[in-house]
């Protein structure tokens, strides 16, 4: 089952990946640095994320949820 991560801060990004959300909750309880890697369209070594910016997460619907887009930054350093 695939799941929605969302992130918190300005435009509330987020991405849908391939865990489970059970999977991400134990992925988050056992890291031992700020990144976590999850699988993004069938690729493990698809995609960090910064555990600190998510916000909450939660199953994917159907597979019409839009990809993650890039924006630029647009914030102080």
């Amino acid at each position: 089952m695939a799941t929605m991560v969302c992130f918190s801060g300005v435009g509330g990004d987020g991405i849908t990946v391939e865990e489970s959300p059970e999977q991400i909750l134990d992925v988050l309880k056992d890291r031992q640095s700020i990144a976590v890697l999850l699988t993004l369209n069938g690729v493990h070594d698809g995609v960090y994320i910064n555990a600190d910016r998510i916000a909450c997460w939660y199953p994917s619907r159907a597979n019409g949820e839009p990809q993650m887009v890039p924006r630029p930054f647009l914030g102080p350093i």
